[in-house]
């Protein structure tokens, strides 16, 4: 059984796995950087707390479009997502296994405004950055995909989880 380091506790990656198969993600998100102009760029990209400020400041943009103002105050009414980061040292970009927990009315608004917005949002904080929304038709495959670089500790020391943000 391989494990893998989460927040510097060994846990097995299968667990691990089992426990984000069973959230119900509707959308795979794919952030990337693409700054591969300038050394000075590139540089400031692969900086990893770069790529979570970048995150974090994302999140907090899409959050008060969907929520409104009281969005720091709301964890209940925003997006929650699993984000893990690939390539981090040749051409970083997160991925994100997304789902938005209202159960009302809004949750059709909420899809929508994300849908519409979510890419030129990250457009304005990264402007070589490119975003691909997908919605997710197989759990296993998606999970399986994103789990491709578990196992590494590069890849666990960058986890988010939004109550991290």
């Amino acid at each position: 059984m391989r494990n893998t380091r989460i927040f510097g506790t060994s846990v097995p990656i299968d667990e691990v796995i089992r426990f984000v198969a069973k959230q119900n993600f509707e959308l795979f998100v794919t952030l990337a950087f693409n700054d591969a102009a300038t050394p000075e760029v590139t540089s400031r990209s692969l900086n990893r707390e770069y790529r979570i400020e970048r995150l974090r400041e994302w999140d907090a943009r899409v959050s008060r479009l969907l929520v409104g103002s009281s969005w720091a105050k709301s964890r209940l009414d925003r997006p929650f997502f699993f984000a893990m980061p690939e390539k981090s040292l040749t051409h970083p970009h997160w991925h994100l296994l997304l789902r938005f927990d209202t159960y009302d009315a809004r949750k059709e608004k909420h899809r929508r405004l994300f849908h519409d917005n979510a890419a030129a949002i990250w457009k304005q904080l990264v402007p070589r950055g490119s975003t691909d929304i997908t919605p997710i038709w197989s759990k296993p495959g998606v999970v399986n995909y994103v789990a491709k670089e578990w196992g590494y500790e590069l890849s666990w020391s960058d986890v988010i989880l939004p109550d991290f943000l």
